[in-house]
C-alpha cells in the first residue's frame, strides 16, 4: 500500500537501504499467493502506483520490469474478476 500513497518516497527510501531488487523480487514471488479480492486489489493499486508514477521517479532497475508489471496488472485484473464473479454466483445460490 505505501506504493499507493507516495511511490517516489518508497522508491527512494528502499534505494537508500538498497532494498529495492529484494523487495521487488520478493513480492513477484508471492504475486500467485494473493487469492482474496481485498488482496488483490490492494496489488493492483499499488502495481497502478508505480506505473503512474513520472519516468524520472522511477529507478532504471524499476523501469526496465514495466513489461512485466504490465502483465501482472492485467493477469491480477483478471483474477479479480473471476473471484468477484465466484462471490456473485455463491450470492445468487444462496438467495434462491
Amino acid at each position: 500500500m505505501s506504493f499507493t500513497y507516495n511511490p517516489q518516497m518508497v522508491f527512494q527510501w528502499l534505494n537508500e537501504r538498497n532494498q529495492l531488487l529484494e523487495i521487488f523480487q520478493i513480492w513477484f514471488k508471492f504475486m500467485d499467493d494473493f487469492k482474496k479480492d481485498f488482496e488483490l486489489r490492494r496489488i493492483i493499486f499499488g502495481l497502478s502506483a508505480i506505473v503512474k508514477t513520472p519516468a524520472q521517479f522511477i529507478p532504471e532497475l524499476i523501469k526496465s520490469k514495466l513489461p512485466e508489471i504490465m502483465k501482472t496488472l492485467a493477469s491480477l485484473a483478471q483474477q479479480m474478476f473471476i473471484c468477484r464473479e465466484k462471490v456473485l454466483i455463491e450470492n445468487q445460490k444462496d438467495l434462491k
